[in-house]
């Protein structure tokens, strides 16, 4: 299990080496991060997409590739709805929480 997640943190880490750089904007930084293989398993529930819909539609940057079926979405909404402070349904919410305390390490 530890040495799972640190190859995990290993391939995050080439990834974030590989992609930011000095004129990294928002919009770059929130794909990156949302990318990040530590949240490839944020689970995507039934009918989570409508829910999804109406939060990305109150965020303020929009990406070019919508896919309301993908984890990396679901992170890269659900973070931007943390930092827009938005109000979150309950299992969206757990989910977030998820997520910021991955983020943080």
């Amino acid at each position: 299990m530890i040495a799972a997640y640190y190859n995990v943190s290993y391939v995050t880490i080439d990834i974030f080496s590989m992609s930011l750089n000095e004129r990294t904007k928002l919009k770059g930084l929130l794909e990156i991060v949302s990318s990040a293989a530590e949240f490839e398993n944020i689970p995507i529930r039934h009918h989570e997409d409508v829910l999804l819909r109406k939060v990305y539609d109150r965020a303020p940057v929009k990406l070019a590739n919508v896919d309301y079926e993908s984890p990396s979405f679901k992170t890269n909404v659900l973070l931007q709805a943390h930092f827009a402070r938005l109000h979150l349904p309950a299992d969206l919410a757990a989910d977030q929480a998820l997520i910021l305390s991955k983020v943080l390490k």
